[in-house]
């Protein structure tokens, strides 16, 4: 998942200091939460303004790690995807021993044929032949069942994933958008502990936590 800046050129609204939450539902638009199943018709409920960060800043920035590890809308489509994963790769290691099985017997088999081929008559012969032909035939249908069902379930699942994180993305890009423009930012950077564009940047300037706490909220009341 990756975290898109968010940029609003709008000031802060120097009237809304009065404490509490300072949300303004009716700026949202149908595009902010289109694409999210759970929540239906029901807009981010939460846009928090943010203290601590010093007066006049307009470039704030996000920890990507702690957004996927502590996001609950992400933690919990994750582990759904996992799950359908394990299932999937339990089903594809069933189908792929009993091939083994049958390619197993098919050996058996034709040794035992092997064994017995000075005893058998010429019709006998030909009529082992066809028997193993036909083994041999109805395991290449099952691999190419098995590898054919392998790819649709893995683009099935690949596909599902996209669409998660898709959703999870715009839901947070909206969410972002809100709170820089209640706070007068024109950015919200992300950076990650792995690969990290941003060099150096004050704690003052990392919301992070204020981010999760707004996120999870939201996510909480759409999920009602």
């Amino acid at each position: 998942m990756v975290l898109v800046a968010a940029s609003c050129n709008n000031k802060k609204n120097t009237d809304s200091k009065d404490g509490g939450d300072k949300a303004d539902t009716t700026n949202i638009t149908a595009k902010d939460t289109a694409a999210i199943e759970v929540d239906g018709e029901k807009p981010i409920k939460k846009v928090y303004e943010i203290e601590g960060v010093p007066e006049g800043q307009k470039i704030v920035y996000v920890n990507l790690d702690s957004l996927q590890e502590k996001y609950q809308y992400f933690v919990e489509e994750n582990d759904r995807i996992k799950a359908k994963l394990a299932t999937l790769e339990k089903e594809l290691a069933a189908r792929e021993k009993k091939i083994i099985n049958q390619q197993k017997a098919l050996q058996t088999r034709f040794q035992e044929l092997q064994s017995k081929a000075q005893t058998l008559t010429g019709n006998e012969l030909k009529s082992a032949e066809v028997e193993l032909q036909n083994k041999e035939m109805e395991i290449m249908k099952m691999q190419e069942s098995y590898h054919k069902y392998k790819e649709t379930k893995e683009q099935e699942l690949l596909k599902s994933q996209e669409n998660t994180n898709k959703k999870i993305r715009e839901r947070i890009d909206a969410y972002l958008a809100k709170v820089a423009e209640e706070n007068g930012w024109d950015f919200i950077l992300s950076y990650s502990d792995i690969t990290n564009p941003v060099l150096f940047g004050s704690k003052k300037l990392d919301i992070t936590s204020q981010i999760l706490i707004g996120l999870n909220a939201d996510y909480k009341s759409i999920k009602k």
